[in-house]
């Protein structure tokens, strides 16, 4: 922030950082509510946030880190650039914000670009499908058991 408020102070009204907890339902009003996601760790898995991100139609500007260039297509449905290269960032933000034609090509893009899988609610499906069938098998062997023992009693 200071490197903002010194060199441009007009915007300082404009712009909110925050360091917030993980919350997946603040996580998701925000990107809900942003035109464009930034991710731009240094070091990354395959980041969530992107996706949902693109789930939402919004375009991506990620750094090249971990698995997130598998997520972004560069110049289709974001940009990828190297960590720490505000400059690119900066210039990939203003061409987003100006070019209404661009963004909105980005946009639609990024909302077919990306499986309904890859967000939250798509994994925990995912993995309730995984579990589904030893869940089945533990209430069937459940209510065996309780009705043998009712039957015993009966």
């Amino acid at each position: 922030m200071t490197n903002l408020e010194t060199r441009f102070p007009e915007l300082v009204p404009s712009v909110s950082v925050m360091r917030l907890a993980p919350n997946d339902q603040l996580l998701n009003t925000l990107i809900s509510t942003s035109h464009i996601v930034l991710q731009l760790s240094t070091r990354e898995g395959f980041e969530v946030k992107v996706s949902e991100g693109l789930h939402k139609g919004k375009p991506v500007i990620a750094t090249k880190a971990g698995g997130i260039p598998l997520q972004i297509q560069d110049g289709k449905n974001g940009f990828l650039v190297d960590a720490g290269d505000s400059h690119a960032v900066a210039g990939h933000l203003l061409a987003l914000c100006t070019d209404e034609v661009l963004y909105k090509k980005m946009s639609v893009y990024a909302k077919q670009s990306v499986s309904d899988e890859v967000g939250t609610v798509g994994n925990a499906l995912s993995w309730f499908y995984l579990v589904s069938p030893f869940l089945i098998s533990i209430l069937r062997s459940t209510c065996s058991k309780r009705a043998r023992a009712h039957s015993a009693r009966g």
